[in-house]
């Protein structure tokens, strides 16, 4: 990056002082096009270093991590998703794949690698033993397959022909080793147990059967009972002396930006604030707004803080202490270091709860605001504030 024959040793301390970077000594090592990724990177000296593995969701080093890092994946066909769907068994999508591939142990197959065999069709006694006619065109086969196929890879549509494939094989090896016959009912009825275990062993779901609820095979399928409640819900005042912080995001067409609200144990507000983020994600603008809220509370010596945002997804990665990924694992670490040292605790809330802070996230104003006092507020805002402060219900 440092366009000398032999670089000098330099620490990052050195380009970074208490206000941020030190822009103008970056300019006279490194091209101008690198600046706004390092400008938009935050760092906090008072934390230790960590180090972080790019290609992992969870920021930790895993061998498939570096195997897909350097191993080029093609794109699998609709044939290969259709046959490894995460329904059926394993032993079936292995089946098949060999099928599809023709390595399967038919007589005709034996013929070609030169082993002499006398082939016949156990279906139908009157042609080889190939397998497009045995799993496609045979008369038992024809018999088995009035539903059609096709459709979404994890549907029912996809199950039945895998799950008739299968038991035609079984039926097959049955008859050639066991001297069983070979014929449609069997097959059929083989089908049907197969596809009640799969539903009593609950692999297969009402959602397989989705657009096909006339299906025959859905009486097999526990239809799971859909309860709908209502809650009640408010933004609850803190305990005296206890202080609480509600924060939002919010994210559209590009732009992320947003806001929150530290309340008093009587719903005064003490500041609320507005912020841009550019163009970021909803996740790391919901953390963004967090660390700001966080941020001024430091600056304001809160102590005995309660917080609450209602991404839950933000509250579980704070409160596991997951790495994550880069660079929201640098905003997670300085969010938990932040709430230890305001003595503080992060909880999920509903959005219902939580509409003064999605309020202010929403406010567009095209520039960044703080004030102290509601009167400086809209007057949304302050409609919502007082109805927090008297606890007012949101269904």
């Amino acid at each position: 990056m440092v366009a000398l024959v032999d670089p000098l040793h330099m620490l990052v301390a050195e380009f970074f002082s208490e206000d941020g970077w030190k822009l103008d000594k970056l300019k006279e090592w490194i091209p101008d096009w690198v600046l706004p990724l390092i400008h938009d990177t935050h760092i906090y000296p008072e934390q230790e270093d960590r180090m972080v593995w790019l290609r992992s969701s969870i920021g930790e080093f895993s061998l498939k991590g570096a195997w897909n890092s350097i191993h080029q994946r093609r794109e699998s066909s609709q044939v290969d998703r259709m046959v490894w769907n995460g329904v059926t068994p394993l032993k079936f999508s292995f089946f098949v794949w060999r099928l599809v591939r023709d390595i399967l142990l038919l007589e005709m197959t034996l013929k070609r690698v030169g082993i002499p065999v006398v082939s016949r069709c156990l279906c139908c006694g009157q042609h080889e033993e190939l397998w497009r006619h045995l799993f496609i065109t045979g008369p038992v086969v024809v018999q088995c397959s009035s539903s059609p196929g096709g459709g979404e890879v994890r549907h029912i549509r996809t199950v039945v022909p895998l799950s008739v494939l299968w038991c035609l094989w079984k039926a097959r090896n049955n008859a050639r080793f066991e001297g069983m016959r070979l014929d449609d009912p069997r097959v059929i009825k083989m089908v049907d147990q197969l596809l009640g275990q799969l539903s009593t062993t609950g692999v297969l779901l009402a959602t397989h059967l989705r657009g096909d609820t006339d299906d025959p095979w859905a009486e097999l399928v526990p239809r799971p009972i859909r309860q709908l409640f209502s809650v009640a819900v408010s933004w609850k005042r803190p305990q005296p002396p206890l202080f609480k912080l509600n924060t939002n995001a919010s994210v559209s067409q590009g732009r992320a930006t947003g806001g929150g609200i530290l309340r008093d144990s009587s719903g005064r507000v003490v500041f609320a604030f507005y912020k841009e983020f550019g163009d970021t994600k909803v996740l790391t603008a919901e953390g963004l707004a967090l660390l700001q809220g966080l941020q001024f509370c430091q600056e304001r010596q809160v102590q005995g803080l309660l917080v609450e945002v209602d991404s839950q997804v933000l509250v579980h990665l704070i409160q596991s202490g997951t790495v994550s990924k880069w660079p929201l694992c640098n905003m997670l670490r300085r969010i938990r270091h932040l709430l230890a040292s305001l003595a503080s605790s992060c909880s999920h809330i509903f959005q219902e709860a939580n509409s003064s802070a999605d309020l202010m996230a929403n406010l567009r104003w095209g520039t960044d605001f703080f004030c102290t006092s509601h009167q400086q507020l809209p007057s949304t805002v302050r409609a919502s504030i007082l109805l927090d402060a008297r606890e007012f219900l949101s269904v």
